[in-house]
């Protein structure tokens, strides 16, 4: 494989907060516990403090050991979790929410990364390193996870009847799996390149997505399928032994009030520094989880009520429910990362610019609840070219950098002027006005003017079309261009953005075989410790 880079800020999607961190900006060091994260001696620090916190390692190995015969049969993921038992280990931790078919591409590069991350963090520190990927099964956002494209075309899962006495979507990863799965696989199957091992990917996905198991157990045997060998731990925290793991951080949580307000005034000096604020955080910081969905509470000082059905709880009342049974509580984007390193000895998180982004404002939330704060490592930004994707933009000379997500309008500018023919127009056209404003009509016959702009719009018209109708023959005079332009646009800016954010992996698995995510492993650069700037991270373009 070949791997060339290309500068984040020649690309979309990018946010300026996200180009500083990944170049080590120094103005966002107050916000960051690590923010060399880069730097060796910060895993060291960070993998030091999380190792020193105190928790009952084997409850937590044996919880994720119950887990990982739901996505199949791999050793290697058992094995890993059995080095968590070890006091000195360490977790190397990323995740998402668990999409259609395995979502795009970003998702396995998260995977990647953690794992590339793993290795060396082991190898820097000594500690046994293990990856862990947190699939975000209580996440409700389903329009956020219904669709991904292969290639050029567009899958999307309609959304599930609502039960009567369900409020809203609820967690997403509970989600059933209807009977009309098996069609949307099999135009997933249809939609795969006809490649070597097109038959491997198909038999995954029906393996994976079939009517009545969980979104969230489907996700995670798709990704278990992907990373079979590699001793990616596979992590749902929707599951009682694990949400009892650690209630003390839904507890405290419900007393630090103050900690919300600190992440909101976190956002407010993101933003007089000249980025973004990502998230609004309020007390208490989490969900209530039922039968009914996940449901919003709101902080009213004594006391907290449900959003959607106006009961309240005393602060008293939600720790003793954190404490006893925590499974009915979802921590929210702006605590779900602290509960996850209280949980796990986490010595660092991988994270894509949006996580990134929220992290910025978090560090209040560790401070507060007493929780060590990992390295926040940016993920591996990627865009893989196949061999038809390689010779379209070798025929047209378009780069990932000069793409354009409108096919037409990339056809357009490929598309080799006849500058004689479209000076003749002009002239046509400006010969057709002298004429209408030669003739003679008489003098004050308005009606008559009328009618002459009338006529000589019409003409003008005319003209327009004729020039129409011989650019749509050259159009079809340029079969090969117009392919190339749906091509490139559809592969490298598909909906506008990066492929990374919409396209899926299983096409190149078809074409490359599962031999393509061990290759990635070993060919997508970590950062670089020596680079200067944004040369510490870019975008990669692969050719595999």
């Amino acid at each position: 494989m070949d791997c060339q880079t290309a500068p984040f800020e020649a690309l979309p999607g990018f946010s300026p907060l996200f180009r500083a961190y990944a170049a080590e900006d120094s103005r966002l060091a107050p916000f960051f516990a690590h923010p060399r994260w880069n730097d060796p001696s910060s895993w060291r620090a960070a993998a030091d403090a999380a190792a020193s916190v105190k928790r009952d390692r084997n409850a937590l190995a044996d919880a994720l050991a119950a887990q990982q015969p739901r996505w199949g049969d791999d050793p290697s993921r058992l094995d890993a979790v059995e080095r968590l038992r070890d006091d000195r280990a360490v977790a190397v931790v990323t995740g998402q929410q668990v999409n259609l078919f395995g979502g795009p591409l970003y998702i396995p590069l998260k995977a990647i990364t953690a794992l590339q991350l793993a290795r060396q963090i082991e190898a820097e520190t000594g500690r046994p390193a293990v990856p862990i990927f947190w699939m975000a099964t209580e996440d409700h956002d389903y329009p956020e996870i219904d669709h991904v494209r292969f290639d050029e075309t567009p899958l999307k899962l309609a959304a599930p009847p609502r039960p009567p006495h369900q409020l809203n979507a609820g967690a997403v990863g509970r989600i059933v799996l209807p009977e009309s799965i098996t069609a949307l696989v099999d135009e997933a199957v249809a939609a795969l390149p006809d490649a070597p091992y097109a038959g491997d990917v198909a038999a995954l996905l029906r393996q994976s997505y079939t009517p009545g198991t969980t979104l969230g157990d489907a996700f995670g045997t798709l990704v278990a399928g992907l990373f079979a060998g590699t001793g990616l731990v596979i992590l749902d925290p929707d599951d009682p032994a694990v949400k009892r793991l650690a209630p003390e951080v839904f507890a405290r949580s419900v007393s630090v009030r103050g900690a919300a307000d600190a992440v909101n005034t976190a956002g407010q000096e993101l933003a007089d520094l000249g980025f973004h604020a990502q998230v609004t955080a309020s007390a208490p910081g989490f969900f209530l989880l039922d039968e009914r969905g996940r449901l919003a509470l709101d902080d009213g000082g004594d006391t907290i009520r449900v959003r959607l059905t106006g009961e309240t709880f005393t602060p008293d009342q939600l720790a003793g429910i954190a404490r006893t049974v925590p499974e009915r509580l979802s921590a929210s984007a702006s605590l779900r990362p602290t509960w996850e390193d209280a949980l796990l000895p986490v010595a660092a998180y991988v994270g894509g610019p949006g996580e990134i982004a929220y992290w910025a404002q978090l560090r209040p939330v560790y401070d507060a609840l007493c929780v060590p704060m990992p390295v926040v490592y940016p993920r591996s930004s990627a865009t893989l070219l196949d061999a038809p994707t390689r010779r379209a933009m070798a025929r047209t000379g378009v780069t990932l950098e000069t793409a354009d997500g409108h096919a037409d309008a990339l056809f357009a500018r490929l598309l080799p002027p006849d500058p004689a023919r479209d000076a003749a127009f002009e002239q046509a056209h400006a010969a057709l006005a002298a004429v209408f404003d030669a003739l003679p009509l008489g003098d004050g016959e308005a009606t008559l003017e009328r009618s002459r702009a009338s006529a000589r719009t019409r003409a003008a018209h005319a003209l327009d079309r004729l020039r129409e109708q011989t650019h749509r023959a050259d159009r079809r005079a340029h079969a090969q261009l117009r392919a190339d332009a749906d091509r490139l646009a559809a592969m490298l800016r598909p909906g506008g953005g990066l492929p990374e954010r919409a396209l899926s992996i299983l096409p190149f698995v078809a074409r490359y075989g599962p031999a393509l995510v061990p290759h990635l492993i070993g060919t997508l650069p970590l950062g670089n410790p020596e680079g200067e700037g944004e040369a510490k991270a870019a975008h990669h373009v692969v050719d595999v």
